[in-house]
């Protein structure tokens, strides 16, 4: 009886230590050498996880990425993050709730060294531009789609502030960050088109 308790309470444990770490949706680099995986972590404030590169070989952490989100608990971010790799496998995007209403976009280089976050342009006040707007209302959600070469093409919902404080229609439209990336240089992204922003309908 003791014996059996005993497996049950380690099949638990087991299932437990399972349970704190996961690979993030679209994770796994292309040529299979690193995977993006996110941790819980009960200590942290205000989301209870953290992401980390992993070597897929040993299962190793190669580096954590700064804390990101702040809206979603562990359960929920591994469920709804995503991962998308450039066919290098030294460059990834990754989104993560920031708010209720709003998706966050992360773009990360791998080197020697670890990794490095680049900096992004400013799409976003862009798109409002376009809509003849200065400040954002609520939702702003991001969506990497695609990697073509080095264009990262990406979606983006959102709406505005109308000049009355009211609330815009919310809109969707796709632009594209070219990444820059030379020998002995830091590599970059850069704003270099985005679609007319469209009412969403539905």
């Amino acid at each position: 009886m003791k014996s059996g308790a005993a497996f049950a309470l380690a099949l638990l444990l087991c299932g437990l230590a399972r349970a704190e770490n996961a690979l993030v949706k679209g994770g796994k680099s292309p040529d299979g050498r690193f995977e993006l995986r996110i941790y819980q972590s009960p200590e942290r404030e205000p989301s209870d996880y953290y992401y980390a590169l992993v070597d897929a070989s040993t299962g190793k952490p190669i580096k954590e990425l700064p804390t990101r989100g702040g809206f979603s608990k562990y359960s929920a971010a591994a469920e709804t993050t995503s991962a998308l790799w450039h066919s290098s496998s030294k460059f990834f995007a990754i989104t993560d709730r920031g708010t209720r209403h709003s998706r966050e976009l992360y773009v990360y280089e791998v080197q020697a060294s670890g990794i490095e976050e680049l900096e992004l342009p400013h799409f976003f006040q862009n798109a409002l531009g376009r809509v003849n707007a200065t400040q954002g209302y609520a939702v702003s959600v991001v969506k990497p789609l695609r990697w073509e070469d080095k264009d990262l093409i990406c979606s983006l919902a959102f709406d505005a502030t109308v000049p009355n404080g009211g609330r815009s229609p919310q809109y969707t439209t796709e632009f594209t960050l070219r990444l820059y990336c030379e020998a002995n240089q830091r590599s970059y992204l850069q704003l270099v088109s985005m679609n007319k922003p469209e009412p969403h309908e539905g």
